[in-house]
């Protein structure tokens, strides 16, 4: 047996166990969600409330999630704000930093085309020794 074909065995072993392992989860998922379906589950920070006679287009478990997302007195929405006003400064600073990068660009333009005047009257008095 080569090397390659032992690598191939290797990963089709893996393959299968993790293809093993995704099916459990997602057999544990739908297990949660059955028991959850009878219980009433609550937000502990601001005490709303789902229950088994609500009408709801997801499980139990992701209504919540759903809920914990919009729920001001959960530290998410802190953190999903704070998440918000980090990515705006970013976007700024972005900006700001593009604009001193064209700055820069035009600065060393100027400065190419300066040396370039400048350069060749340097080298005339030096040549005629005024420079010392």
């Amino acid at each position: 047996m080569t090397s390659e074909d032992k690598v191939q065995d290797l990963y089709f072993q893996h393959r299968v166990h993790v293809e093993q392992l995704e099916a459990e989860i997602n057999k544990m998922r739908v297990w949660i969600n059955d028991l959850q379906a009878g219980m009433y589950i609550n937000c502990v920070y601001c005490g709303h409330r789902y229950g088994p006679d609500d009408e709801m287009d997801a499980t139990m478990a992701n209504a919540l999630k759903e809920h914990i997302e919009r729920c001001p007195k959960h530290p998410m929405s802190d953190l999903k704000n704070d998440v918000r006003m980090f990515r705006t400064a970013a976007e700024k600073w972005q900006r700001i930093a593009k604009e001193w990068e064209r700055e820069n660009a035009d600065l060393r333009n100027e400065l190419r085309e300066y040396k370039a005047k400048v350069n060749p009257i340097l080298e005339e008095l030096n040549k005629e020794g005024l420079l010392t």
